[in-house]
């Protein structure tokens, strides 16, 4: 099979299970997907927002992009963000113990759905973990596509880079996986076993062709905008961290397929095809019909 059907393939299964998700347990599964999306963010501003403050105490006065503060009230405004960005940080801190609880419930309720017999423990920590990694998976794409709308506004040639960047990761992989998995050449088979670390060298030279891009208006014409500029590079930062690891964590899920749709599919086995062959001549030494002859 080749890589563009298998990469199909996987996504027409992460549809589906997303289904299941949301027929069963549509709240708790947008709910989780939206929360941790929201941590994303929050991380952001736990990050922009002190560097804002050492912006403005650093600066005489008040700077051009907070016009609308009073001079005499700077003090005021120094110490309200940063209380601001400690909440935010205590915010984020909090948030993750909830979706590892809520994540665990929702994984509970969707495999007893799933199952006529009691769940076992073993088994129920296999679902939270599975649902944690398709929320997470879920989370980061939503916080990608809206990390991208507010690129388009701060900075479009970001989301073209971006998004080439990732064409030519897709290239790579698509060219250099294009055969049978059972007759692999040895340097394929080495890509397969190290993707993850090359997925993680994608990350860095995206990152740091994102940040040349970000520098070039200060470079060649000297009119950069430097809150666009601070924003542009952290909301890159973690777009492209986001976007790895959702796909390292849809490697592992892939590895986890049988697992899964044992888990969240009423029809489905953790027993596979050949185990059952294995007794199939056992069986018909010892069905009725074999004993009355």
């Amino acid at each position: 099979m080749s890589f563009l059907q298998d990469l199909k393939d996987f996504l027409r299964w992460m549809a589906g299970i997303a289904g299941v998700f949301l027929r069963r347990s549509p709240r708790q599964t947008i709910l989780v997907v939206t929360v941790s999306a929201l941590r994303g963010i929050l991380q952001l501003l736990a990050f922009f927002i002190p560097l804002k403050v050492i912006l403005l105490a650093a600066t005489p006065g008040v700077p051009g992009y907070l016009s609308f503060v009073d001079a005499d009230q700077k003090n005021i405004w120094i110490m309200g963000l940063a209380l601001t960005a400690v909440v935010i940080y205590l915010a984020v801190q909090l948030i993750a113990p909830w979706l590892d609880v809520w994540s665990s419930r929702t994984g509970q309720l969707l495999l007893r759905s799933a199952n006529d017999l009691p769940v076992q423990a073993n088994e129920a920590d296999k679902a939270k973990k599975a649902f944690s990694g398709f929320t997470k998976v879920f989370a980061s794409l939503l916080f990608f596509s809206v990390g991208i709308l507010a690129l388009i506004w701060l900075n479009p040639v970001l989301v073209y880079f971006l998004l080439f960047t990732i064409l030519i990761i897709f290239l790579f992989f698509s060219i250099s996986l294009e055969a049978n998995k059972n007759n692999l050449p040895l340097f394929k088979s080495k890509i397969l076993e190290n993707i993850n670390k090359y997925i993680s060298i994608w990350g860095g030279l995206a990152f740091f062709g994102s940040f040349v891009i970000i520098l070039l208006p200060f470079i060649v014409n000297g009119d950069g905008n430097v809150t666009f500029a601070f924003i542009s590079f952290i909301l890159i930062r973690r777009m492209i961290a986001e976007f790895s690891g959702a796909v390292k964590v849809c490697l592992s899920l892939a590895t986890q397929r049988s697992t899964i749709n044992a888990l969240f599919y009423k029809n489905q086995s953790l027993i596979s095809a050949p185990s059952v062959l294995k007794y199939e001549s056992f069986n018909q030494c010892f069905n009725k019909k074999s004993r009355d002859e």
